[in-house]
């Protein structure tokens, strides 16, 4: 199992930087929802005893309620509390028995995100964060938690994953969470793997490794406030431009709108599938110092959709009421 963490690990150094890609025009737009979940979980242990390899195997199964909070679009935490779902099971060289289970668990989790969108409607969002689920309540096999137990029910996980999020109306979405999991904490006490060597009748034994996994999947339902750009800056943001109109002219298009006052550049958002632009979602991005902007690479037939949006050195404006032109 070494060479599964190893492998996890590597995927997610080399895909961080991802998360961090264009951060100076991350929005902040503040998401709050919740809904409920199921945890899939498995622990192996491995130890060595008078040349012989013997594997200890755990798993179960939870459900949960929990919140979330998108604090921008690139970042979420996450809140919740877990009940066991039915027996574990351990297994131990092919000896299989299972254990009454009545433990809860909270549940702390945060993760970095990278949104990509399909349409208006659909967007997926890969994400690479740690997950702690802590020991809160319950009994195994009708007996109180020892320490070690208390462990194997108190996972801290490195997480890699994806939100699906399909947009009811422009503030309201349901989200399915994917998320998988390597434990960080897996080896225990010595005196747990003793036990095992004593149950098994072994005079010695030595650790090899251990390893915990995890798998999560759910259904939420949240509510987005309006994109808001974030400049570093909580100076009141510049007036939204009105007026955008567009017009064609042969294979040239003409977009023009109301100045605002005090601004020193503005910024035409562009999409080409039909969709609304917005900061995070866009084909192109021109930029100009005057309320207008004449396009030339255009393709006739087309669909294009454009907002525009004023900067001040206060920052940028909120993005104005789009248009649609099919030249």
């Amino acid at each position: 199992m070494f060479s599964t963490n190893k492998l996890f690990l590597t995927v997610v150094l080399v895909s961080f930087p991802l998360f961090f890609i264009n951060a100076q025009t991350v929005p902040i737009r503040f998401s709050i929802g919740g809904g409920s979940s199921i945890l899939f979980w498995g622990m192996n242990q491995d130890l060595t005893c008078s040349g012989t390899d013997y594997d200890m195997l755990l798993n179960g199964r939870s459900v949960g309620v929990n919140a979330f909070f998108d604090l921008t679009q690139y970042f979420t935490v996450d809140l919740g509390y877990r009940f066991s779902l039915g027996s574990f099971s351990q297994s131990i060289s092919g000896q299989t028995a299972n254990f009454s289970n009545t433990t809860s668990q909270y549940d702390l989790g945060g993760e970095f995100k990278y949104p990509l969108y399909y349409s208006k409607s659909y967007s997926v969002a890969p994400s690479l964060g740690i997950d702690f689920i802590g020991y809160s309540t319950g009994e195994t096999n009708n007996e109180a938690l020892s320490s070690d137990g208390k462990k194997v029910m108190s996972p801290i996980c490195l997480t890699l994953g994806a939100d699906f999020n399909h947009y009811i109306s422009k503030d309201v979405f349901i989200r399915i969470p994917l998320r998988f999991g390597i434990g960080l904490n897996a080896k225990l006490s010595d005196s747990y793997y003793y036990n095992i060597a004593s149950y098994l009748k072994l005079p010695s034994y030595s650790y090899t490794s251990s390893s915990n996994i995890m798998f999560e999947t759910g259904i939420e339902i949240g509510y987005s406030t309006p994109d808001k750009p974030n400049d570093g800056n909580d100076n009141q943001a510049p007036a939204i431009p009105t007026g955008l109109t567009a017009r064609v002219e042969g294979n040239t298009v003409y977009v023009e709108w109301n100045s605002v006052n005090g601004a020193t550049s503005y910024k035409l958002y562009d999409t080409k599938d039909g969709t609304i632009p917005t900061v995070a979602h866009k084909f192109k991005v021109y930029k100009t110092t005057k309320p207008t902007k004449v396009l030339s690479d255009v393709t006739i037939g087309d669909t294009y959709t454009f907002a525009v949006s004023a900067l001040t050195p206060e920052g940028e404006s909120v993005l104005s009421d789009p248009i649609l032109l099919v030249p």
